[in-house]
């Protein structure tokens, strides 16, 4: 919801009709008079605490007196109190600008903590050097902003450098529309399983119909979701009587009992100065609803005394809380409370210097699994405003937790559960910006991001290489997987050499890119292990390029090295001697039997078993990059036993190439066939197949993948294999014989559930129609002749235009488009006109 300042627009129209309906003399004094009367509005607003209202009363004000820095430094104020950081930012720059005299000493140190809070942080770092040389206290109470700016340096410092370090993927995520509006939410709490919550929201329709003007937003109700299938649900506070917690003032940040009985919250009343308290609404089992609320004792609440924002321990007989009572070490302090019987709270304890600072500390959290707790604070250095911070126990210090909890704005309202957690935050990227929205990740993460690598559009491809640290010693990580994703699909995989290093060769410049390591799922209790150094980023105007080496494949559900594949890695491996520079892309495939999870898994293994072949006998582990396809990359169809075969398989791409690589293709044998029948087919001896396929006799098996040559083709599967793959329910040991008295004026249709092919000539037992039609002859068709470059074809039995483009290194499009044909259908004995052998097909 963009929030409007109403009530100042409607005195700035004042004030400008009364300018244009009244004399100038007169108007002077008239509008100086109503400017000064806006102006005690405006500082009585802000005297209250409504700063939504003096913020817009002060920006009115300032129209009016252009060259006064007050109203300006005042409208600043008010908007940093609302959260509002890039319009406190604006008017804190003015208000700068126009204090000619320093008559406001501190507005350059708020505005670059706006800085800092819009993550600008080497702007922010000069602005408080100014500060911190040029600042004078006027009065002891003004000694605390040098902290604070020292404070606020250290952070920016802190802040650039995390963002140059790895962190986890813990899948962060906003909850989206479904939870988050244009309102404020914020105070998750897990309220039994981890994907039920209580939120606290002012969104429209809360019990109380008035507003905070605080804020200009209503007050807020505590609401419950549940996430099932896949989408967050309202639970509706109906049910359970669940509306008795709410009143018709701010309720909310609570905590349930760890027996689900009892539910902790806070309740603040405006009408006794914005005190806050914390109650406990408890749960009757019986008629299976909550109870309404119940103030606890004078030891967690003492009279006139802010006190809020609950946690509990492990048995839930150990409070944390917030409190602004006095003996505290800042402006609110976190606290703790023992529960000896029947809520009878015992007294409240200062958590300690080490958690508690001069600033503000708040949000605690005490997660069981880890004995840690979690609180946000703006008093430890930080990314941003309030931040995330780990303490392990009370006295051995706190740490920062890093990305991406923390931001360069407020972060806060941390809390665990078995798998999940949440927290709140007022980043860039929620549904109304500046507002608080509900986030929630994963406890366990299974990557670390070593690095985000942004898209270069003034360039089309890239190579990325680097070093892998560990994060301590700074030691060579060596045999670890590094990962390149992007929109969060795995694109690549390689690994680290002896010395921590790796590269990913001629990649898409135009993306954007994550460099990711696996890791055994550490929580985020646990410090980052590794870092990245020395990355290089080397942009190139030239395109992306990989060609196709040679493929090998595998026998069903396996993922073991064939004979036959060992040559073609043993010409992979010779290769890469003659091109040392050169990157293998290994990308395994499945054919479609078995679900899409299992062949992801299955293509995988086959990519590594290559992998692990060739990283045995000598290929260097930064010159291999590779990935799993499952069955989504077929070739052919899945039709029949050939086609599934030769979509079990392993491709080679040369990255950064365009020239082929391997003189051999792919053919699948069919049944009697032997090394000599082979050879005769694609001009070769026995000899020559048994030695390229590593066979030890001369039999040759059915479905049997044989590595033959190509010869002029450009092709990695013979022409034969591509046919017979095509072919619904094709046999080998069925293939019919041609019918010799086929004239060429005949067409042959072969027809089946599927529909009707044209192969011509030919009779194939699967299929349950045959049958020869008469036709035009078009083979002494005159009108059909060679152009320059060209030559005529005539049709042959068998032949189809896939197998006809593939003899002459033509696309089956421009086949088609030379041949004016709308249809893939031909004919025995038909014209075509085809480029002449040696020449090369336009594109």
């Amino acid at each position: 919801m963009k929030r409007i300042h109403c009530l100042n627009i409607f005195c700035l129209l004042f004030l400008m009709c009364f300018v244009s309906f009244t004399g100038h003399g007169q108007t002077d004094r008239k509008h100086q008079k109503e400017v000064e009367g806006l102006l005690l509005s405006a500082d009585d607003a802000f005297g209250r605490g409504d700063y939504f209202d003096a913020a817009g009363l002060y920006e009115a004000i300032a129209l009016f007196s252009p060259d006064n820095p007050y109203p300006v430094y005042q409208a600043a104020e008010s908007y940093r109190k609302y959260f509002e950081y890039g319009m406190a930012e604006q008017s804190y720059k003015k208000a700068l600008d126009l204090d000619k005299e320093g008559g406001f000493p501190l507005c350059t140190y708020w505005y670059a903590n706006m800085l800092k809070m819009n993550g600008k942080y080497v702007e922010a770092e000069k602005m408080f050097e100014l500060f911190l040389s040029t600042f004078i206290p006027a009065e002891e109470t003004e000694d605390i902003y040098l902290e604070y700016a020292l404070l606020d340096y250290n952070g920016c410092v802190l802040a650039l450098e995390e963002m140059s370090k790895s962190y986890r993927d813990f899948r962060f995520e906003n909850l989206g529309e479904d939870v988050n509006t244009d309102h404020l939410e914020f105070a998750p709490a897990i309220f039994g399983a981890d994907c039920t919550i209580v939120i606290t929201s002012s969104r429209e329709g809360s019990s109380g119909d008035d507003q905070f003007h605080m804020f200009g937003e209503s007050f807020t109700d505590n609401y419950r979701f549940s996430y099932e299938d896949g989408k967050w649900k309202e639970i509706p506070n109906s049910k359970q009587n669940f509306d008795a917690l709410n009143t018709i003032r701010n309720d909310g940040s609570g905590v349930l009992h760890p027996d689900g009985t009892k539910y902790y919250y806070t309740i603040c009343d405006e009408r006794t100065g914005g005190q806050c308290a914390i109650y406990v609404s408890k749960f009757d089992q019986k008629h299976n609803h909550w109870l309404k609320p119940e103030k606890l004792n004078e030891n967690i609440n003492p009279e006139e005394v802010w006190n809020a924002q609950p946690a509990l321990s492990t048995t839930g007989d150990t409070m944390f809380f917030v409190s602004k009572r006095e003996g505290g070490y800042g402006y609110n302090d976190i606290y703790y409370s023992v529960n000896v019987g029947d809520e009878m709270w015992g007294e409240a304890k200062n958590l300690g210097d080490q958690i508690n600072t001069p600033f503000e500390d708040m949000c605690p959290t005490f997660h069981p699994k880890t004995k840690s707790l979690f609180f946000a604070s703006n008093g430890h250095e930080g990314f941003g405003g309030l931040d995330i911070f780990i303490a392990k126990d009370i006295t051995s210090g706190v740490r920062n937790l890093g990305l991406p909890f923390n931001s360069n704005r407020d972060d806060f309202y941390f809390v665990l559960g078995e798998d999940k957690g949440y927290m709140a935050s007022n980043r860039e990227d929620t549904m109304a910006q500046g507002h608080d929205d509900i986030y929630w990740f994963n406890f366990y993460s299974l990557e670390t991001i070593l690095s985000n690598i942004p898209r270069d559009t003034t360039y089309e491809s890239k190579e990325i290489s680097g070093t892998v640290l560990t994060a301590d010693t700074r030691e060579p990580v060596g045999d670890i997987d590094i990962m390149l994703t992007s929109e969060g699909d795995i694109l690549l995989t390689t690994t680290t050499d002896s010395l921590g290093r790796f590269r990913f060769k001629t990649i898409d410049a135009k993306r954007d890119y994550l460099i990711k390591l696996a890791e055994a799922n550490p929580d985020l209790t646990q410090p980052i292990k590794y870092i990245l150094d020395k990355l290089i980023i080397t942009n190139s105007v030239q395109p992306v390029t990989r060609t196709l080496f040679e493929n090998i494949y595998f026998d069903f559900d396996k993922s073991y090295i064939r004979p036959e594949a060992e040559m073609t890695l043993q010409l992979l491996l010779e290769y890469q001697k003659n091109n040392p520079d050169c990157q293998i892309e290994i990308m395994g495939n499945t054919d479609s039997r078995g679900s899409d999870e299992y062949n992801l898994d299955l293509s995988n293994r086959r990519s590594k078993a290559a992998y692990d072949y060739l990283v045995s006998r000598g290929f260097p582990r930064t010159a291999l990059v590779t990935r799993g396809a499952g069955e989504s990359s077929p070739i052919v169809q899945n039709f029949n036993e050939i086609g599934m075969q030769l979509n079990r398989r392993v491709e080679f791409y040369v990255r950064g190439s365009n020239k082929p690589n391997s003189p051999y293709m792919t053919y699948i044998a069919e049944k009697g066939m032997s090394s000599k029948k082979v050879g005769e087919k694609f001009s070769m001896t026995g000899d020559q197949v048994k030695e390229a396929n590593k066979l030890k006799g001369n039999r040759v098996k059915k479905y049997q993948p044989v590595r033959v040559f190509r010869g002029d083709l450009m092709k990695m599967i013979a022409p034969e294999s591509m046919l017979a793959s095509e072919m619904d329910s094709y046999h080998v040991e069925d293939q019919p014989e041609l019918d010799p008295n086929a004239p060429a004026d005949v067409v042959i249709e072969i027809k089946n559930e599927k529909g009707a092919k044209s192969y011509g000539g030919v009779s194939i037992n699967s299929f349950t129609m045959y049958e020869q039609k008469n036709s035009f002859n078009l083979a002494g068709n005159d009108s059909i002749y060679a152009r320059p470059g060209e030559e005529i074809y005539i049709v042959k039995p068998l032949d189809i235009l896939a197998r006809i483009a593939n003899e002459y290194n033509m696309s089956v499009l421009q086949l088609k488009l030379i041949n004016g044909l709308s249809t893939n259908r031909i004919q025995i004995g038909q014209r075509l006109r085809v480029k002449k052998r040696g020449s090369s097909a336009s594109n």
